[in-house]
């Protein structure tokens, strides 16, 4: 049998809270909007898709060995930004300042994933975080005024990496952990 899986970088709960907070300051009277519930906000570092549940021991392993050797990571919040499909927005996003160690874990994580026959990914690995999924044009004026607003929200530490399952329902999708990471060695982490 196949789940749907995924690996994340989850946020500290302060930073999340702070997110919410200052997307509600902005977008007002905007209930129709369907975003990102706050246990759903992280940045996706490879989506696996359907995994076959007899490797999950076998990956859940090897990402515990992975992050034996990753730090934990310092990120920065940039400002917002709009994903495009056939020239319509369909995603509005968090961006982040780069991160040379969150691109080297990325890369080990793309090798690791391609030793369980994982195609890697040809798109360039973007550090964002999906706020909402843009359904129609309503609040479209709003939601690109948003790219524009100065995100003003302290550099932080992210420490833990995720191992999802997601169970698509006709309310949207689940996630649920599979196996949550701790990146506790001291080494060098992009601060």
């Amino acid at each position: 049998m196949t789940i749907r899986t995924f690996i994340a970088l989850n946020l500290p709960e302060n930073i999340l809270n702070r997110i919410i907070e200052l997307r509600d300051s902005f977008f007002k009277n905007t209930s129709e909007l369907r975003w990102e519930e706050k246990n759903k906000l992280h940045i996706t570092l490879k989506f696996l898709g359907d995994t076959d549940e007899n490797l999950i021991p076998d990956i859940t392993s090897s990402l515990s060995e992975l992050v034996k050797e990753h730090s934990p990571i310092s990120l920065k919040i940039s400002n917002a930004g709009l994903f495009y499909r056939d020239g319509k927005p369909t995603i509005l996003y968090l961006d982040f300042l780069e991160n040379e160690y969150l691109l080297r874990m990325y890369e080990e994580i793309e090798n690791l994933m391609e030793k369980f026959g994982y195609k890697k990914e040809k798109r360039k690995f973007k550090t964002h975080l999906t706020l909402l999924r843009i359904k129609n044009d309503r609040y479209l004026n709003q939601i690109k005024n948003f790219t524009n607003f100065d995100i003003d929200l302290p550099e932080f530490i992210s420490d833990e990496i995720t191992l999802y399952r997601s169970i698509l329902q006709t309310t949207g999708s689940v996630y649920q952990p599979i196996a949550s990471f701790k990146l506790i060695n001291r080494r060098d982490n992009g601060t």
